[in-house]
């Protein structure tokens, strides 16, 4: 029906029928008032329908384009409404000169009550078409603004999410290569071993990670590597915790999302020797399908630095809002001597 429409509109088949309708009726009409056979019929239709016609199309394509749509209202109603009255008086004038003319022997002088009632008769006729039309256009035309700023804005959104997306890339690589540097001079087996699991996680960034949406257990699957990396450098006195939930559904979401988290907690992790360091992620879901991302890390008392301020939460910040509006909670918090992260995200 859609396509329809489209070709209908597009080839302005609709205003034909409108107009073969119109034509029609209103010959009935005259037929019904004056008789088949009457010499006036057919060139009082084509009068007709020529005035309203001009009345129409000059409306909807000079004056609505001009004025309307630029939003000049009082000078589009007020010309508007001068062009019916214009079409109208023609319509009777015309009708005044060409009647003695097909026919000279007819006494035809007609009085002013006369020309009055018959310019308000075309005055209403044209009038009532006049604004059908324009009432016609005027959805056609916000129905096309609508769709068009959606596009707009749907395309804007797909921009912006591209260009976080590509930002992400390299703030992990950056985090991931310092990872491997601080193991070269160190252990050279390990490194290479790391690399291994780096190319996998970068495998998942590069093409996992190219479409809107990826199952949650592959997110999942992607933060556990990447904590594994993460244990290699760092120290027996760092105790990390990764609660993990048992996926019923194929859950779905928006890729990378929660890896600056887990980043971030490992930058600001303190490293005391004799103190209680300590990284506790816990993923679960519950019975509305709302994912809990809860995340919580020791750092030192003296630390200013917000966790929050960086590239990478401003970045999934700024994507929460795009991707998931009114379906997030976000809550980061500096205690303490520790960093904490609330994340709850409705999935699909």
């Amino acid at each position: 029906m859609k396509q329809l429409y489209q070709f209908l509109s597009k080839y302005k088949v609709l205003h034909i029928i409108y107009w073969v309708y119109a034509a029609l009726n209103h010959l009935h009409t005259l037929e019904l008032q004056r008789g088949k056979g009457y010499l006036f019929n057919t060139y009082d239709l084509v009068k007709d329908l020529f005035f309203e016609m001009l009345a129409v199309y000059f409306v909807i394509y000079v004056l609505l384009p001009k004025f309307f749509y630029r939003q000049k209202y009082w000078q589009f109603f007020v010309l508007a409404f001068l062009t019916v009255i214009a079409c109208s008086a023609l319509n009777c004038l015309t009708a005044v000169i060409y009647i003695p003319i097909i026919d000279p022997t007819r006494d035809f002088h007609p009085s002013f009550i006369l020309l009055s009632i018959t310019f308000m008769a075309h005055f209403v006729e044209i009038l009532t078409v006049v604004v059908l039309f324009t009432i016609v256009i005027l959805i056609e035309y916000y129905i096309k603004k609508d769709r068009q700023n959606q596009l707009m804005e749907r395309e804007r959104l797909e921009t912006e999410l591209n260009f976080l997306k590509a930002q992400m890339n390299p703030h992990f690589l950056f985090n991931a290569l310092n990872n491997i540097y601080f193991l070269i001079d160190g252990d050279q087996e390990l490194s290479k071993d790391v690399l291994i699991k780096f190319s996998s996680l970068l495998r998942y960034q590069l093409y996992d990670c190219a479409v809107d949406k990826t199952p949650l257990s592959d997110e999942i699957g992607f933060l556990k590597d990447y904590i594994s990396l993460e244990k290699i450098r760092h120290t027996e006195h760092l105790t990390i915790t990764f609660i993990k939930p048992n996926l019923e559904h194929n859950y779905q979401i928006s890729p990378l999302l929660l890896i600056p988290f887990v980043e971030n907690a490992f930058k600001y992790v303190s490293i005391d020797t004799d103190g209680n360091n300590y990284i506790t992620i816990q993923i679960e879901i519950d019975e509305r399908h709302w994912l809990h991302f809860n995340i919580k890390n020791s750092c030192a008392v003296d630390v200013t630095t917000s966790g929050n301020k960086g590239l990478g939460i401003a970045n999934v910040k700024r994507r929460l809002e795009l991707l998931y509006p009114n379906e997030h909670e976000l809550h980061i918090e500096k205690l303490d001597s520790a960093y904490k992260v609330d994340l709850k995200i409705k999935l699909k």
